[in-house]
């Protein structure tokens, strides 16, 4: 095999952990992996705004140019999947490693594979040599980690468009288990990250001065949206632990990169 196309799509954090996976797959044929990065309406950013390009010799990132390396969906009537069947020498799409087993079993011996996914389809590289936000980012990580020491925990509540985390991980667990952290540690303090102002009111209400957070942009369709996003993800992972929500790569994802322990 020659080349890994990597297609991935959906939101910030489902991104990075398919371009994560999809780079352990082509070191495993040896083949230099090449990351289309599109522009959608959760995602609308560039990859260049967020993070500094990768300088490794098997991997490079480039911008969505066109029908062929778009993300496929019924809005341009599948159009871009149907060209790269007709292009490469094989396509798979949306392959979770979690529900559909080992990949390697699923990939023919092809010059050239395009992996279009929205789930982590192999075991991760390593997240942090591979993203590295942008210096000007990375100066805003650190002004709002800064006052961040001792114990503190990071607080990830996932609402608006996420069902299943609405309903697996209603807003009373996390105030019981922030409560049982107070109990163990009356010093603990907690970093939020959340998408629901309403939500961050609830908890300052009843947390007060233990609750730090970012005035930000919740919403994902702007540049700024996302900057502030990728500045929450890292100031989580920045924390001792990860009170997450079910059903999120956000939540994973913080755990990844700061190698902290994640409860649901």
């Amino acid at each position: 095999m020659r080349r890994v196309i990597i297609i991935p799509m959906e939101g910030l954090c489902n991104r990075m952990r398919v371009i994560a996976s999809g780079l352990t797959i082509a070191r495993h044929f040896q083949a230099k992996a090449t990351v289309y990065w599109n522009r959608t309406a959760n995602c609308a950013c560039h990859y260049a705004d967020l993070f500094e390009m990768t300088d490794s010799a098997d991997v490079e990132v480039r911008e969505g140019d066109g029908l062929l390396h778009a993300i496929a969906s019924h809005r341009n009537l599948w159009l871009p999947l149907a060209c790269r069947r007709m292009r490469y020498g094989q396509v798979v799409r949306c392959f979770d490693m979690n529900s559909m087993g080992n990949i390697y079993e699923r990939i023919r011996n092809v010059d050239e594979l395009v992996l279009e996914s929205h789930s982590q389809m192999a075991p991760l590289s390593d997240v942090n040599t591979l993203f590295v936000p942008r210096k000007d980012i990375r100066e805003e990580i650190d002004r709002t980690t800064e006052p961040s020491r001792g114990n503190v925990v990071g607080v990830h509540i996932r609402r608006t468009d996420n069902a299943l985390s609405r309903e697996r991980s209603p807003l009373e667990l996390f105030v019981e288990r922030m409560k049982a952290e107070i109990d163990a540690d009356s010093s603990v303090r907690f970093f939020l990250a959340t998408d629901d102002v309403a939500t961050r009111d609830t908890l300052l209400k009843i947390f007060g001065e233990r609750i730090m957070y970012r005035h930000n942009t919740p919403h994902r369709t702007t540049v700024q949206g996302m900057r502030d996003a990728l500045v929450d993800l890292y100031a989580l992972s920045r924390t001792k632990k990860v009170l997450g929500s079910y059903w999120s790569s956000f939540s994973t994802m913080a755990s990844e990169i700061g190698k902290i322990p994640l409860v649901i």
